[in-house]
């Protein structure tokens, strides 16, 4: 007891000297437009999310004039759709991101066509409140090849237990004389028949492993470097891991670099693909797997960099962590508004294996 009662002292010390007070700008308004979107050259329907931001609330805001140019052109005007109307599963991926809790953020839907090299700038108008932003949509990337191979035990498993896993390795060739920003994203489709004999369509985000990869964990902790952190350091412990795949060209410049990932079996094999197929069809249900490679903004980049910080483990109670910055460029109010440019390539077909496993998948 008295051991814990002599570090308040240092951590109250700490805690001071790592705040950064923020200064009050007397001038600025009280009430701001909040957007946020990370609109894609791969999507033809775009989510911009759109909230009203005062001292200390945040209120929906359904009735907004969202205008969006694409250089420097009248394009299109968003149209905003009320939180209880079923929506896509476009949603699903943006909503981890920007929507605020509840309903509180509405979703815009744009529909647009946005090519690399694009500036897109969104203006939007609500009473007397008015913000705008404006992005550049990065040149595509080059993801110049991929192979895959079975494993009958992934590095991900646990050695006593096992997984078999399909890897997957892809080159990726950085463009030359910059500095660049990316993030892989994996996708399935499938179709397979219900239990009345019925053709369905299945389709989400894939879950693959890749801290162990030492370009795309971008030079973050691993679950295997805190096995080697003592329990003296817990306070320290913060367990920052990659969570969105994103990375920089900081170790591959220049280049051309081979990365790879693992699809452990248990998610080749999604449990609601395998439970809506009739018991007698034994035939194989095809997954397509379409891995996607995002050139982002360097804001973009930032942001999901900031995300992960945000989402560590006592992020909210430990005083020797710095606070978590996110980038802004939504001009008169606040958010982030984001372009990546996509190339896409897809494994067609690919067998599910294994055993479907209750929860597994999405």
């Amino acid at each position: 007891m008295k051991k814990n009662l002599a570090i308040l002292p240092l951590l109250a010390l700490l805690a001071g000297a790592c705040t950064n007070p923020l200064d009050y700008q007397s001038g600025q308004s009280a009430s701001v437009l909040v957007m946020n979107a990370m609109l894609r050259t791969d999507e033809m329907t775009h989510v911009i999310w759109l909230s009203n931001s005062t001292v200390d609330k945040l209120f929906v805001v359904k009735d907004a004039e969202l205008t969006c140019y694409i250089n420097d052109e009248f394009v299109a005007k968003a149209i905003p759709v009320r939180p209880t109307e079923p929506v896509d599963e476009i949603f699903e991926e943006k909503s981890k991101y920007y929507k605020a809790g509840g309903s509180i953020a509405t979703a815009y839907l744009l529909k647009a066509t946005i090519k690399p090299g694009d500036k897109v700038r969104l203006v939007a108008d609500w009473y007397d409140l008015h913000a705008s932003a404006t992005a550049l949509a990065p040149q595509a990337p080059v993801l110049a090849a991929v192979d895959t191979v079975r494993t009958q035990s992934s590095p991900y498993s646990d050695p006593d237990d096992p997984v078999s896993a399909l890897v997957c390795r892809f080159r990726l060739e950085d463009r030359s004389g910059e500095e660049n920003w990316y993030r892989l994203c994996a996708s399935y489709e499938a179709d397979a028949e219900d239990y009345k004999g019925e053709q369905t369509h299945w389709q989400g985000t894939v879950p693959f492993s890749y801290y162990k990869d030492p370009v795309l964990n971008d030079g973050f902790r691993t679950p295997d470097d805190d096995k080697a952190l003592s329990s003296l350091f817990d306070l320290l412990d913060s367990h920052i891991y990659s969570k969105y795949c994103s990375f920089s060209d900081k170790a591959f410049a220049d280049k051309a670099v081979e990365t790879e990932i693992n699809i452990l079996d248990p998610y080749m094999s999604p449990w609601w693909i395998t439970h809506a197929r009739r018991e007698e069809d034994d035939r194989p249900t095809q997954l397509r797997i379409r891995f996607d490679l995002l050139s982002l903004s360097k804001e973009e980049y930032f942001h999901l960099w900031g995300l992960t910080n945000a989402q560590r483990s006592g992020l909210d109670w430990n005083p020797l962590f710095d606070p978590v910055r996110l980038p802004n460029n939504v001009e008169g109010g606040l958010g982030l508004v984001t372009v990546a440019s996509v190339s896409s390539l897809t494994l067609d077909p690919v067998p599910i294996t294994g055993t479907a496993q209750e929860g597994s998948g999405d």
